[in-house]
């Protein structure tokens, strides 16, 4: 499955980094705070930032680079297959 993202402007891009590392980096503070400051827990805390930060690489489209995309014939062979692909699979019945 393709998840076509749509890039954000430098303004909301800025905002949801801020949010983003704000709660990381609150996570020092509480383990400080009320947890004792545990060494491990902040080596591992600083782990989970370094994965967010090496971990976005996605692509990001435009809005005009998305429609170019979808209207191409490398997603048309894509949603093709995913559509053979889904009945092939069993129907589970809940």
């Amino acid at each position: 499955m393709k998840v076509i993202q749509i890039h954000e402007s430098v303004l909301q891009s800025i905002i949801s980094d801020f949010i983003t590392f704000g709660m990381l980096f609150s996570m020092f503070y509480l383990n400080h705070r009320f947890c004792g400051g545990s060494g491990i827990i902040d080596w591992i805390i600083a782990i989970f930032i370094f994965i967010g930060c090496v971990g976005k690489t996605s692509k990001k489209y435009t809005v005009k680079t998305a429609v170019e995309f979808l209207q191409s014939e490398e997603a048309r062979q894509y949603i093709k297959e995913e559509k053979q692909a889904s009945a092939q699979q069993p129907q589970v019945d809940n």
